[in-house]
């Protein structure tokens, strides 16, 4: 089952099988027959309605994954449906053709239904299956025939007119019919004591072979029948190749003669085109070439040998593109899987015939040479229907060869198994002093060069070798050992797709072969050496043991639902077949259980730590599943995080034993993708939470080989480890992952610190590397909607209480205004920030300046227009009530950050009965931002009140707005000309700065348009100097595209016409934007001129015309000195 699935479908299917069984042998009676009165006798249907059909077909159709379930009640299922069937074909087979295409839309003749239901039956439980309830009498098979040929014929009326009747035949009543006429066709007499016409009763029946002489005439109507469909290219073409299959290997049709011309029929339609384009698809030829294999698989040896010669003459120079159209049938994987077929029987009955003969001819032996090359090569063929056919092929071929040919097939299929196998490099990594040696005979074989496709092939020949046991007693080892590496093959495409699942797949069938077909004898001969053990030097005892560990791997962790369900069902064979060979065979097989490793996530986290808890060679060898490309490894991240948890459950259950695989996963030298590095830092982190004891004892294994502190496993952490700050900050290299994953480790490590009382804090490791503690913490805040808060905060603690790098790292996230794809990432930053100082657990060792700087930059948060932050930022600002209340000595106070939270709520109630002004309940009402303004008596956070304020008052929501600037009409209406002054100050001089792109622009200028535009009820400050120095750098706004700018800006014009000393200068620019390239901005300027100078030439300006036009007419009407300019000049005032 695919990752991420909350539900186990098969469970619930398995579950509700019973319920819906029921309902399935309730509703069918009920859907073929009706009674007639409370009491009367059950008829059968003639019409059923579509809707009933449908819903049936759903029912059987919920059974596709599990179609074993329909087993027990199948008799029950087809039983009626088939008597049905014979009944409406024996008495109603009239009615058939009465239904007009009115009575379709809604109803549908019971045989129509009846066939949808069977073919959907052959669907999901499979044809070998559904056709032996079909009925094999053969008194049925003329009427079968006649409804047949009579229900898919034009029908006419009595009187000759055409009725709006039903089309032809369904496909799937084709599909059915043919399918039971072939049926019917295996009755064990001759067809001509059956039939009960002469064939010149059928003259329209054509054939486009020469009717041999005395066939039959129920012969004769079902070759006309075959041969038809044998050229569709739906379903039917199976059902009538099989009919004319049976027609051709029957006693009474070979003493006709009718084998030979059918054949020779389908090499003639192969080699020479048919003059009607109809019959020359390649459908066509799909239905010749798959009649010829179905001969030549059906027939015995005597009657196929005079055909065989011909047949692998035309198939070779078919192969070799010798014949015509040679290029078109080699372009269909279908034809080369019936090749396939064809060779395969073709040299079965060549060595069948050798045997009996006790010899062999040359041109045998050549033939069948040419036939074991074919099918090696496509054995790597890139359509998976071809490598199937050729793999079994082969394992049947093989099973009749001679030992010697035997030998020096299963040389070939290992030489080619071996190709493009590189041994990798298994030097340590020279930065790491490793504990242990890696022994040499541990090493994997490098996969990443092969051919993923030839090597299913290839395992799978080896597997139907090992079904058909028919594999030379020396090679056994060999084919062992290969399949056993297949089990752990993998590799992905450019795209990042798997293409290994189907080696996987090969090999659990291998598996299941060997076990099913080989005595326990015979198995305990091969050494358990053979199979090379990626993941410990642990000693095994027998095969049966590394085939249980490596299968109880396969089962819980990989990633294909299929291939876990392979791999749970060869255990259980191997446990069964071979019992007490197997350690905790039964209890392990109770829990690998098929159905429990559906889920993928319970598999992982459940069925292998179950399985891993039974024996340590179950532990070691999930453990290293996890450590591989399976867990850890997987490109799914939520994987890495399951197998991270399962990991960390193994050390608390088996404490320190686990360490040195961990430790040499760590320390290889092989190059690593971000991937592995996020899953490797998680699983660190996962075993230093779960287990203190594994750490003390790492780090004491490591100091009895030598006392250096790089030989500690918590020197892992260090930047010259792993990734450099440079590289882990690089574009493509998934750093949010790996800021998750150090967060994760460091948290780990702190809580360990406070864990142990004689343990030396571990965050001390990392010493003397503060650009990395600075790139894991920069990282944690850009990602911080990847890290939990939970691991980000303990992050923080670790780090931030060691190093002098907290406050600049702080302050440059508090003033993080990013935005990354229209998505404001800047506020997320400082939210993230904002909640690490909350959970500081002491006061850092900062002076005065930096104290003081880092709150008033809070209370600037607290001020703006984000609410998530500003509540962030009031929330932080109650967890020291000292710099609420602003108490002078509040930055040197020994004050409790976040770690004793009764010590701050008795703090809290002590200064909140101090205080005069009660505290605000919400971060979003006029009292609340009033409660702040107060804040600004404080001179040292006036600044950042000021540049908090400006956002709020111009920006978010409308309720925000109002709130905001009513808290400071109200505030200036109290205070004094020198604190208005001072507020104005800072508004203009952050405004002026921002000019002409800066974050504050658009809302300073708004905020300045609105408290002009209310100064009849405010104090204006006289200090015109910053108003002058605002006036000097608004022009270089002339090409802004922002149009709320640039109404801001008109708006300021317009309040600032007022004082004398700048009335010139405003007039002017008024000017200059009654020709602006924008309407609105023309208009509103307009607006703004008649409210200063009322002017009866303004109404008759027209705004809307031409710039140029504007222009002009400006200067006309204002003179030279206060107009715009033409075009090409310039002015320090010109917009």
């Amino acid at each position: 089952m695919e990752e991420g699935e909350t539900d186990d479908s098969e469970l619930k299917l398995q579950r509700d099988s019973v319920k819906l069984l029921d309902e399935l042998k309730t509703s069918i009676p009920l859907f073929l027959y009706k009674t007639v009165g409370p009491n009367g006798p059950a008829k059968t249907r003639k019409l059923v309605k579509r809707s009933n059909t449908a819903r049936l077909e759903s029912l059987f159709n919920t059974f596709q994954e599990s179609p074993q379930l329909l087993d027990p009640t199948l008799r029950f299922i087809l039983e009626p449906l088939v008597s049905c069937f014979k009944d409406f074909i024996n008495n109603y087979s009239d009615l058939y053709t009465r239904w007009t295409a009115n009575d379709e839309t809604t109803a549908e003749p019971l045989p129509r239904a009846l066939c949808r239901l069977l073919y959907t039956l052959c669907k999901v439980r499979g044809v070998k299956v559904i056709v032996n309830f079909f009925s094999n009498e053969p008194s049925m098979l003329e009427p079968m025939l006649d409804a047949f040929e009579k229900w898919n014929s034009i029908r006419n009326d009595a009187e000759g007119n055409s009725l709006p009747i039903l089309d032809e035949l369904t496909w799937e009543e084709k599909f059915v019919m043919l399918l039971w006429l072939s049926h019917l066709a295996r009755a064990p007499f001759d067809l001509a004591s059956i039939s009960s016409s002469d064939p010149r009763s059928h003259p329209g029946t054509q054939l486009p072979i020469e009717m041999p002489v005395g066939l039959p005439d129920v012969a004769c109507r079902l070759l006309a029948l075959g041969f038809r469909y044998l050229q569709s290219s739906t379903k039917e073409q199976e059902a009538a190749k099989l009919l004319l299959v049976r027609l051709c290997t029957r006693p009474d049709m070979i003493r006709l003669g009718l084998h030979e011309k059918c054949v020779n029929w389908a090499l003639q339609s192969l080699e020479y085109p048919a003059k009607d384009p109809k019959h020359d698809s390649v459908y066509s030829n799909i239905g010749s070439l798959s009649f010829l294999a179905g001969f030549f698989n059906g027939s015995d040896s005597e009657i196929a040998a005079c055909f065989i010669k011909p047949v692998l003459y035309f198939t070779q120079e078919m192969v070799c593109g010798s014949i015509n159209r040679a290029r078109i049938l080699n372009g269909s994987a279908v034809i080369r899987k019936s090749i396939i077929k064809i060779y395969r029987s073709c040299a079965t009955h060549l060595l069948s015939r050798n045997s009996a003969q006790g010899s062999s001819e040359v041109d045998d032996s050549a033939a069948l040479s040419i036939i074991v090359d074919h099918l090696m090569g496509d054995v790597g063929d890139n359509d998976s229907p071809v490598r199937f056919a050729a793999s079994k092929a082969l394992s049947m071929v093989a099973q009749q060869l001679d030992l010697d040919m035997s030998m020096q097939l299963m040389d070939d299929i290992i030489t080619r198994l071996q190709e493009d196998v590189v041994q990798k490099n298994g030097e340590p990594d020279d930065r790491v002093s490793p504990p242990l040696a890696i022994d040499p005979a541990l090493l994997e074989p490098d996969m990443s060069s092969v051919n993923p496709l030839q090597w299913q092939g290839l395992i799978l020949t080896l597997s139907h070798l090992l079904f058909r046991h028919s594999l030379p007693q020396s090679c056994l080892t060999t084919v062992v050992s290969n399949i056993a590496t297949g089990l752990d093959f993998e590799q992905r495409s450019s795209m990042g797709v798997s293409i290994g699942s189907g080696v996987r797949d090969a090999s659990c069938f291998g598996i299941w072969s060997l076990a099913r077909k080989y005595t326990t004898p015979v198995l305990l001969q091969v050494p358990p050496s053979t199979i090379r053990s990626r993941w410990t030097s642990y000693k095994y005892e027998s095969l049966f043991e590394v085939l249980a560990a490596e299968l109880v791997v396969a089962a819980t962790l990989d990633p294909e639902g299929n291939i876990r369900r392979a791999a749970s069902a060869a255990l259980q064979e191997l446990v069964g077949r071979h019992p007490d060979m197997v350690p905790n065979g039964i209890a392990l097989v109770q829990i690998v259980d098929y159905h429990a490793v559906g889920l993928r996530s319970r598999a992982m986290t459940a069925v292998a730590l179950q399985a891993a808890k039974l024996r340590d060679v179950y532990l070691f060898a999930v453990l290293d599943g996890l450590l591989s490309w399976r867990a850890i490894n997987s490109p799914v991240v939520a994987v890495r995080r399951q197998a991270a948890s399962a990991i960390g459950q193994i050390f608390d259950i088996y404490g320190c034993a686990p360490m040195t695989q961990l430790y040499q996963r760590f320390r290889s030298s092989q190059p690593r993708s971000p991937s592995e590095w996020h899953g490797l830092y998680l699983a660190l982190a996962a075993a230093i939470r779960h287990s203190v004891a594994s750490i003390l004892y790492a780090t004491s294994l490591i100091e009895t080989v030598s006392p250096i502190g790089q030989d500690n496993p918590l020197y892992l952490l260090r930047g010259d480890t792993f990734l450099s700050s440079a590289d882990i900050i690089k574009p493509g290299k998934n750093a949010n992952l790996v800021a998750e994953a150090l967060c994760t480790v460091i948290s780990a490590l702190g809580k360990h610190s406070r864990g142990c009382i004689d343990a030396r804090p571990p965050i001390d490791c990392l010493d003397g590397k503060p650009d990395y503690h600075r790139t894991i913490l920069e990282l944690a805040l850009k990602y911080c909607t990847e890290v939990p808060m939970e691991v980000y905060s303990d992050t923080a603690v670790m780090l931030f209480n060691q190093y002098t790098l907290m406050y600049q790292l702080l302050m440059d996230c508090l003033n993080d205004y990013s935005v990354l794809n229209s998505r404001d990432v800047g506020s997320q930053i400082r939210t993230q920030a904002l909640d690490t100082i909350k959970t500081l657990d002491r006061s850092p060792c900062w002076d005065h300046d930096q104290r003081s700087a880092l709150f008033a930059k809070i209370y600037g948060l607290a001020a703006e227009k984000t609410d998530k932050v500003r509540e962030s930022a009031w929330s932080c600002l109650r967890g020291f009530p000292n710099a609420i209340y602003c108490d002078n000595d509040w930055y040197v106070k020994s004050e409790p950050w976040a770690g004793d939270q009764r010590a701050k709520s008795d703090a809290s109630e002590t200064l909140m009965t101090k205080s005069k002004r009660a505290e605000p309940l919400s971060t979003s009402d006029t009292t609340y931002f009033e409660y702040l303004i107060a804040r600004c008596d404080h001179i040292w956070m006036r600044e950042s009140i000021v540049l908090g304020l400006i956002t709020s008052t111009s920006s978010g929501n409308e309720s925000l707005i109002r709130a905001s600037r009513t808290a400071i009409t109200n505030s200036f209406e109290i205070s004094s000309s020198q604190d208005v002054d001072q507020f104005y100050s800072i508004l203009l001089n952050t405004t002026r700065e921002a000019v002409p792109s800066g974050r504050l622009v658009r809302p300073g200028l708004e905020f300045l348009g609105f408290l002009l535009d209310v100064d009849p009820h405010l104090r204006l400050t006289d200090n015109l100097s910053a108003w002058e120095g605002l006036l000097g750098v608004l022009p270089l706004l002339r090409k802004n595209t922002d149009l709320r700018i640039l109404e801001a800006v008109v708006k300021i014009y317009a309040g600032l016409e007022r004082y004398d000393s700048l009335r010139r200068d405003v007039l002017s620019a008024l000017h200059h934007l009654l020709a602006h390239r924008f309407p609105k901005i023309r208009f509103a300027a307009a607006a703004a001129l008649f409210c200063i100078q009322p002017n009866d030439q303004l109404k008759t300006l027209d705004l809307s015309d031409y710039v140029p036009s504007i222009e002009k007419q400006v200067r006309e009407m204002y003179g030279g000195d206060n107009a715009p300019r033409e075009r090409g000049r310039s002015s320090s005032s010109e917009y």
